[in-house]
């Protein structure tokens, strides 16, 4: 699972400035959607949303594009107890950016299909 995931980031690595781009924009729109007096709670959805997603593929990006080296048995045991913990956390994390997406993934739609107004 980890090296499919490290291959995605591999693969999405030029999207980084996409990335900084759509949280900037996100960003701003938030901003303005809070500053506005007669703002409508779209701009604010809209805008927590666009930043959520930038920053969720920004973090996938960066933490996948390098993951530990699989565990020898010709290590010294020590190492191979390391590298296996390494591998557990890295795997727990990957659990964690995937239930954060399924989370952003159902929030998305929820702001998507709700009337506002």
């Amino acid at each position: 699972m980890l090296l499919r995931l490290h291959k995605l980031a591999l693969r999405l690595r030029p999207l980084l400035p996409v990335c900084y781009l759509l949280g900037l924009v996100g960003l701003v729109l938030t901003a303005l959607g809070l500053l506005q007096r007669g703002a409508d709670e779209a701009d604010l959805s809209i805008g927590l949303g666009l930043t959520m997603w930038a920053l969720l593929l920004f973090a996938f990006i960066r933490m996948f594009q390098s993951i530990p080296p699989p565990v020898l048995p010709k290590d010294p045991f020590l190492d191979r107890l390391r590298g296996h913990i390494q591998l557990l956390l890295f795997r727990l994390l990957a659990l964690a950016v995937i239930g954060v997406g399924a989370v952003l993934v159902a929030m998305s739609f929820k702001l998507l299909t709700t009337d506002i107004g």
